[in-house]
């Protein structure tokens, strides 16, 4: 991959010195503030007169004048944030090895010695090219939701203490904020809907977005009286084939991250007591005919491990974690299976589509945070920048791109409002 030189001069103007010239002539001088200039000046005037005569008279007279003037300025424009261990006027995190002097943005990349000095996202390509040919071209990236479907067993066998403890989970997840704001549009459904074996015609709340419709689930939920029926698990699972049944959860076009949490407390039973190989299948359908991933909780023992496992292996969940299924006894294990859940499907990996501009190039790019410098990490283990931070390429047409997990991290803690992919421009030595 090419240096992305011009993303980078853009980025760092305020902590460099560069000399451009803009086409017209005019050199431009971008100072990186730091002018050390001591001036020291020492003058030492002796004169000495001697007079001697008959009379014995000695006139001496010395006069020595010594100025000395120090001046020393010094201003460090990078501010008092900045962390320059190397003394190479190149701050963290920028600096991508901030022990070596030698190496940092802009610096040439020796040929042939398995080094990266310019802190781009090629090592040994030699000295950078510098005939830019166009102007840059920044493309925004959308933050994607997840939309969380909760299908919560509502059967007979979940009333008591397991009712009370469910609800105090989902109190934490829905109402307390325990998960990211704005990166999860919860919906909810539950079974039966009524009666011993009752089903609906429509989803009892599809997923939207914000803490308002989040409370509003909840608020509902604890109105609820006591859960009574059987366990028609497989066929509320079969609702969801439909996709008028849940239109927003469903519509995996406009976002394709649509999860349907499984939360029982037994086995399919009474109504039809489906075999684990047809609860495997109709997870295995929401996944291919939907795009919906099925995730299941065993809340309690009555859950055998078969059903759990069959769900997860076909679900089109990944092995998390190992056994790719999760359980809980309390309310405060099942409230951490939830947010281990929403943690684990916050995405890291996200489409790149090309700009529209024909003058661009995908080797020159760049991607920003809210405006810092994401570091490039060619397998997401390399140190520097450090194992787990930056990012990196998953095709190698360079249209997708997923951030490292401690980088991703800050996506899913919600810390991120604004990812933008900078590319740069082709020069004539490509």
């Amino acid at each position: 991959m090419k240096k992305p030189e011009f993303a980078v001069i853009v980025a760092f103007l305020a902590v460099c010195l560069i000399a451009c010239d803009d086409g017209s002539g005019l050199v431009l001088i971008f100072d990186s503030g730091t002018d050390a200039d001591t001036d020291t000046d020492t003058d030492t005037d002796t004169d000495s007169d001697t007079d001697s005569d008959t009379d014995s008279d000695t006139d001496s007279d010395t006069d020595t004048d010594t100025d000395s003037d120090t001046d020393t300025d010094t201003d460090m424009d990078a501010g008092p944030g900045c962390i320059d261990n190397d003394s190479d006027w190149w701050c963290l995190p920028f600096d991508c090895n901030d022990s070596d002097s030698t190496i940092y943005p802009g610096a040439l990349d020796v040929e042939g010695d398995g080094i990266n000095q310019d802190c781009d996202t090629e090592t040994d390509e030699g000295a950078p090219d510098t005939d830019i040919t166009c102007g840059e071209t920044d493309l925004p990236l959308t933050i994607d939701h997840v939309k969380l479907m909760i299908l919560l067993d509502y059967s007979g066998s979940m009333a008591g203490a397991k009712w009370t403890s469910a609800k105090s989970a989902l109190y934490q997840i829905l109402v307390a904020g325990s998960l990211p704001s704005g990166l999860v549009d919860f919906g909810f459904d539950f079974f039966p809907r009524s009666g011993s074996c009752g089903m609906a015609t429509y989803v009892q709340t599809d997923c939207a977005w914000g803490p308002t419709h989040a409370t509003n689930i909840y608020n509902y939920i604890n109105a609820m009286p006591s859960p009574t029926g059987l366990t028609p698990m497989y066929l509320s699972m079969n609702q969801f084939i439909n996709t008028m049944y849940a239109s927003v959860f469903l519509n995996t076009v406009a976002n394709p991250n649509s999860y349907l949490v499984l939360i029982a407390d037994g086995d399919d039973y009474g109504c039809g007591t489906y075999s684990d190989t047809q609860l495997g299948n109709m997870a295995a359908t929401l996944s291919s005919v939907t795009g919906v991933t099925t995730i299941m909780v065993g809340f309690g023992s009555g859950v055998s491990t078969s059903t759990l496992l069959t769900i997860a292996n076909n679900g089109g969940y990944p092995s998390y974690p190992p056994a790719g299924y999760f359980t809980a006894d309390n309310a405060a294990q099942l409230e951490a299976a939830l947010e281990s859940i929403v943690n684990d499907v916050i995405p890291c990996i996200y489409p790149v589509p090309p700009p529209s501009s024909p003058d661009y190039d995908p080797d020159e790019v760049n991607f920003y945070f809210d405006g810092v410098l994401v570091p490039y990490n060619s397998d997401c283990n390399q140190t520097p920048p450090g194992v787990g931070i930056g990012w990196r390429w998953t095709t190698p047409a360079q249209n997708e791109v997923e951030f490292c997990s401690v980088t991703c991290q800050e996506i899913k803690d919600g810390t991120v409002t604004d990812i933008t992919a900078t590319f740069g421009c082709p020069s004539s030595t490509s």
